[in-house]
């Protein structure tokens, strides 16, 4: 099979207890898409994803017998990964979060930590782009002083672990790198695009007494959280991704160990190369010429789209007059 072409995939939509309500919701209103059926409140909205046969975007440019990435990662997955490497499967989730509540104080832990909790070698780092929030917005990432874990258990114990966080007012622009073992959490509405590990294993500490669906609180994960802990970890600092002498070109980002992650203003067209593995392109804001060898095609703001590995490179062109914004991930 040789897939000469982006490949464009349905989204996945997740509503949480923190998810905002349709009417409100920003990845509806920002990028134009519809309503998704049977939901109320959206909280994450998946654009790249292939855990498995039911968390997978379907596809919906190609002819190919699979319907999903994860059932062509599953046939034939040196297509899409490339044969430099060892991946065997997509080792990214692309996603965004749409923020209306707040959201758990939670630690995601590293391959070890989880493999020895027994959950397998799936531990977790995230990089959060703030792409709007309101002014009571609040995102909390990392120790404001130096803690030892005897701290951290007292202030689970009298609730008051929030306090020991570094608190920051987020701006669209900023961006927060979590390394496996941060302790983080948000309020507010803000919409954040994410791209992590491809692993679902979050710990929640605290979730600020609340009531879930069905009237019950939802489960935390205390004593997994205290081994996952980095208690050496303090303020995760933002890094501004719009800079006053910054008005186009690349601008490498802070990134986990399993992936490599660019911003790019594109005031001029640019040419990326695939150096033989899968590339990611998610637009933020703006417009886009994508074209390649055998493919030209348009993208617009909230879509992402996965460049296979059998595409040796792809040129992306400015749409109008404001320079488009766009997020390049890339495996390590």
């Amino acid at each position: 099979m040789q897939l000469q072409q982006p490949l464009l995939l349905e989204p996945l939509y997740f509503s949480y207890v923190w998810g905002a309500p349709i009417e409100e919701s920003w990845v509806i209103s920002r990028f134009g898409r519809q309503t998704p059926p049977g939901l109320d409140r959206i909280a994450e909205s998946w654009e790249i994803v292939a855990l498995d046969a039911e968390l997978s975007n379907k596809l919906l440019n190609t002819q190919e017998p699979a319907s999903t990435l994860y059932e062509v990662l599953l046939h034939n997955p040196r297509t899409i990964l490339g044969t430099s490497g060892s991946l065997t499967k997509l080792p990214i989730i692309v996603k965004y979060l749409d923020v209306f509540e707040r959201l758990s104080v939670q630690v995601h832990p590293d391959d070890a930590t989880a493999e020895r909790l027994g959950f397998g070698p799936s531990g977790k780092s995230e990089v959060w782009v703030v792409l709007d929030a309101d002014p009571n917005a609040r995102i909390w990432a990392g120790f404001a002083k130096q803690v030892s874990r005897a701290d951290v258990e007292e202030a689970i114990r009298s609730g008051e672990l929030v306090s020991l966080l570094q608190e920051y007012t987020p701006r669209p622009g900023d961006c927060y790198f979590f390394p496996p073992g941060t302790v983080h959490a948000a309020q507010g509405h803000l919409l954040i695009a994410e791209v992590q590990d491809a692993s679902q294993l979050t710990f929640r500490i605290f979730d600020w007494n609340r009531i879930g669906t069905g009237g019950r609180p939802r489960p935390l994960h205390i004593a997994e959280a205290l081994e996952a802990i980095d208690y050496r970890q303090g303020p995760i600092r933002p890094v501004s991704l719009y800079d006053e002498k910054r008005t186009s070109g690349a601008l490498r980002l802070p990134s986990g160990p399993k992936f490599i992650l660019v911003h790019w203003r594109i005031e001029s067209p640019v040419t990326l190369t695939s150096e033989g593995r899968f590339l990611v392109i998610s637009l933020l804001e703006g417009k886009l010429r994508v074209s390649g060898g055998s493919f030209e095609m348009t993208a617009g703001p909230g879509q992402t789209f996965l460049i296979p590995a059998s595409v040796s490179s792809v040129s992306l062109s400015p749409i109008g007059g404001t320079a488009p914004a766009c997020l390049e991930i890339r495996p390590r």
